[in-house]
């Protein structure tokens, strides 16, 4: 099983990483004891990159033939998005008509198909008392969802239920006590994987200035913000790290200047639009006090920006091939209209 998980990360254009081996792991053993599971953790931790991987491993063994193994197929909701009515299913008290519920109908279709197929019900969202409550008898060892309308759905063996949430703040003792928890932690997965599965998409000749690049600015940029700067709405460090590689992906072409058959500037301009894709995504959320202090500790570690202004007052000129200050791009006797 093992060698299937390591396979299907590869396959995946992921890192194999001991993290995420252990968290799939753990979350099959998880999912072998308790029929309702929770992945915990923050946003970029891999809780559903875990739970993907270990759906097409369990697949790929079922179709390689092993025994004990079925396909699994899953049904994600968002219960947040629906309210109490439209999750469980509601009277109109007018008509008194029943209208079936979102979860109800997707509880029913998945119980009702008695095929092998491992069947996981998927709840994308925060876990609050609110709807929880109500699921409380099928996560113990009843297995049973009681409609309002007295209909009573049973949980055959081969449906689960998977939660996916950041946080179990408003979860009661009672629905915590009844589900696995498996917990991915940030701290333990850091940005390099998703950079290292993205420098594997770039051509080999960009990929090594660029790795040299991250491992030069990244650590220090981070650290540097954390402990002198003051965000206003607080990024978290993958996001930052999402928002970087997105953003020179976009820049990073032969039209702005980014041009591997152009031999001799091809490295400077690969680097120059990498500190520019920077400053814009993991050094822009802070204040105006923050981008002062940012300007002068870049300035120390990258010394090619002109003296006038700050580092958020640049960006490439792709036929100069250097910083050249937002300024140029206005007409000469352009200014702020008095009204």
């Amino acid at each position: 099983m093992r060698e299937t998980i390591e396979q299907e990360i590869r396959d995946m254009g992921l890192q194999t990483i001991p993290f995420a081996l252990t968290k799939v792991i753990q979350l099959y053993e998880t999912k072998n004891s308790r029929h309702s599971t929770m992945i915990v953790g923050c946003t970029g931790s891999g809780k559903t990159a875990s739970w993907r991987i270990l759906q097409s491993s369990l697949s790929s063994l079922c179709r390689a033939g092993e025994p004990n193994f079925n396909i699994v197929r899953e049904f994600p909701l968002n219960p947040k998005a629906l309210s109490l009515g439209e999750l469980y299913g509601e009277y109109d008290l007018n008509t008194n008509e029943w209208t079936d519920g979102v979860l109800s109908s997707v509880m029913r279709t998945a119980c009702a198909d008695e095929k092998p197929d491992e069947k996981w019900i998927l709840f994308d969202g925060p876990v609050d008392t609110l709807w929880i409550e109500s699921m409380n008898s099928v996560m113990d060892d009843n297995k049973v969802l009681t409609l309002i309308n007295g209909e009573r759905v049973a949980m055959p063996e081969q449906v689960s239920l998977l939660f996916e949430v950041e946080n179990l703040a408003v979860a009661s003792p009672a629905t915590v006590s009844r589900c696995g928890v498996v917990f991915t932690d940030y701290a333990d997965l850091g940005w390099k994987p998703y950079v290292q599965s993205w420098l594997e998409k770039r051509p080999k000749v960009e990929a090594e200035p660029l790795q040299r690049m991250f491992e030069k600015f990244i650590n220090k940029m981070l650290t540097f913000k954390k402990n002198n700067c003051h965000e206003l709405v607080p990024l978290p460090e993958y996001s930052g790290i999402i928002s970087l590689c997105n953003l020179y992906s976009a820049l990073a072409t032969p039209e702005n200047g980014v041009n591997p058959a152009d031999g001799e500037n091809f490295v400077s301009m690969v680097e120059l639009t990498f500190v520019f894709s920077m400053i814009w995504s993991v050094c822009a959320s802070v204040d105006e006090e923050g981008r002062k202090k940012i300007d002068s500790y870049l300035r120390e570690i990258e010394g090619t920006f002109p003296n006038k202004d700050t580092v958020y007052e640049y960006f490439v000129d792709p036929k100069m091939r250097s910083w050249t200050s937002f300024e140029e791009k206005l007409p000469k006797s352009w200014c702020y209209p008095p009204k």
